[in-house]
């Protein structure tokens, strides 16, 4: 433990950026805003001062995974849960976007994210469509098609998706 005391010292220490990762993921879930603050502060180190980041230390790829699962898991509520893809959207400001491409099924889904709408793909192939649970709307996103959700004020609880419909504001290509 008197090992670590010295690297606590430093504002900018590799344990310090790594915590810094730690408590913006537990902040996403309450105060997003917070969240994407302490997030770029962690990465700043990195960025803005190469020789004092935690990359030779090995901490710079949990604090890079940290990112990764912020961004893609907490940024977007994704969760898998009973058969069904779950997306509680709520990007903080300062990130204008997100996109990213996830595996759900054996499919691969891509997701665009903007504060007001999402528009999530499948990629064409033989698969099973996969439901996909939004902000209280539901529908069977097929392989090989595009759907537009309009997303309206804060995230809500997500309804069970019914079978080959789409959300009343979505729109499909």
């Amino acid at each position: 433990m008197t090992r670590l005391l010295p690297a606590l010292k430093g504002q900018d220490s590799p344990l310090i950026q790594l915590s810094r990762v730690a408590h913006a993921w537990v902040l996403a879930r309450t105060d997003r805003g917070r969240s994407f603050e302490m997030l770029l502060t962690a990465l700043g180190t990195d960025l803005a001062d190469p020789e004092h980041s935690s990359t030779r230390n090995g901490i710079h790829l949990g604090a890079t995974a940290g990112t990764l699962d912020i961004l893609q898991r907490c940024y977007t509520g994704l969760e898998a849960r009973g058969d069904v893809l779950w997306l509680n959207l709520l990007l903080p400001e300062g990130l204008d976007r997100l996109d990213c491409v996830i595996r759900y099924r054996n499919q691969l889904i891509s997701l665009h994210v903007y504060h007001e709408r999402l528009r999530i793909s499948a990629a064409p192939g033989s698969g099973q469509p996969v439901p996909v649970a939004v902000r209280g709307r539901s529908f069977m996103l097929c392989p090989g098609t595009t759907v537009a959700v309009a997303l309206h004020g804060r995230a809500e609880p997500a309804s069970r998706p019914d079978q080959g419909s789409a959300p009343p504001d979505a729109a499909e290509s």
